[in-house]
């Protein structure tokens, strides 16, 4: 029997969401000294649960969620686990946040995942890639968006979670490919 751990995090506080408008300036918002202090807390929880592969929005505040997860948990607990950026898990936003995708270039991504990792813009096409990847990485954390992750979540589980606060984790267990529990893993309730 086949057990996975998916991580699903929503990145640390970016500079965008310290203002109301604030996104309409920032095409692609950098995370705040806050959001960095929120995702060591993550990695700090993550500490011992032996993540195998990081998968991010390909957006600067997700990429540097992941970065922190992934520094930390090689230093401390000597952990590597593979990063890479994904298309798939964009968020959709304005719109501003689709034009910065096209101007970040990946240096992260190995090429041994680049395939399966291929860029689409639907629920299905991340479905399809998503059982591919359990089926090889045991635990798995996954950075995004409080919309993206919410219903991901919900059409991967059919459980309807809270919207995510900035560095919350949602914890869902599979057993052979199927959710079998959703857990707030890391819930902020400020």
């Amino acid at each position: 029997m086949m057990i996975n751990n998916i991580y699903w995090i929503r990145h640390g506080q970016s500079v965008a969401n310290t203002h109301k408008y604030l996104h309409s300036i920032y095409l692609d918002p950098p995370l705040t000294e806050i959001g960095q202090a929120e995702i060591l807390n993550v990695a700090v929880t993550l500490k011992n649960k032996n993540i195998d592969l990081i998968i991010c929005s390909p957006l600067i505040r997700s990429i540097e969620s992941g970065m922190i997860i992934k520094n930390y948990l090689h230093v401390h607990s000597g952990l590597d686990p593979i990063l890479v950026t994904w298309n798939n898990i964009s968020e959709k936003g304005f719109g501003l946040d689709n034009i910065s995708i096209n101007n970040i270039i990946s240096c992260i991504q190995p090429k041994t995942l680049k395939d399966s990792l291929s860029s689409g813009s639907n629920f299905d096409t991340f479905n399809t890639e998503f059982n591919k990847i359990i089926k090889k990485y045991k635990n798995i954390v996954i950075v995004g968006h409080e919309k993206i992750n919410s219903i991901y979540i919900k059409k991967l589980t059919n459980q309807s979670i809270m919207p995510m606060k900035n560095g919350e984790i949602i914890k869902i267990v599979y057993s052979n490919g199927i959710p079998i529990s959703v857990e707030n893993y890391l819930r902020k309730y400020n």
